[in-house]
């Protein structure tokens, strides 16, 4: 399981030319972050199905992420955005205000734009619907 730093906001998003869930969470470990983690984890095949690469992201450093993933066995990338620079970049502002599901097409096209601060099992279910229509 990959762990991504980003530094500066000039970097690319992960997984340039594919299909992407990108998740954005609140902290590792916490009760609904790691309910969510764990949602996109056992659908992962589902995802797999459709080509489609997830990406976990939150404040928390790369060892703690790593540690989680470990944890829990997350089998998707986990990117450590310290100072909200892919949120930025993805103009996604508050960070502690709402957790947010992002669909991004192999075009860079955003396909989703969901946002439930306490039901994040229902970011999975709207990451699949996204999917299936790409």
């Amino acid at each position: 399981m990959p762990v991504i730093k980003i530094d500066n906001a000039a970097e690319s998003l992960p997984c340039p030319n594919k299909n992407v869930v990108i998740f954005f969470y609140v902290k590792d470990f916490g009760t609904l972050c790691t309910l969510e983690a764990i949602s996109f984890r056992d659908k992962i095949e589902f995802f797999d199905s459709f080509g489609v690469e997830v990406v976990g992201v939150s404040r928390d450093t790369p060892e703690t992420h790593k540690i989680f993933a470990e944890k829990f066995q997350l089998p998707f990338t986990l990117v450590s955005d310290e100072r909200d620079k892919l949120r930025s970049l993805l103009g996604l502002r508050n960070f502690m205000k709402c957790r947010t599901t992002v669909v991004i097409d192999r075009d860079g096209k955003e396909r989703l734009r969901y946002c439930s601060m306490f039901d994040p099992v229902s970011h999975v279910r709207e990451a699949l619907r996204a999917v299936s229509e790409i």
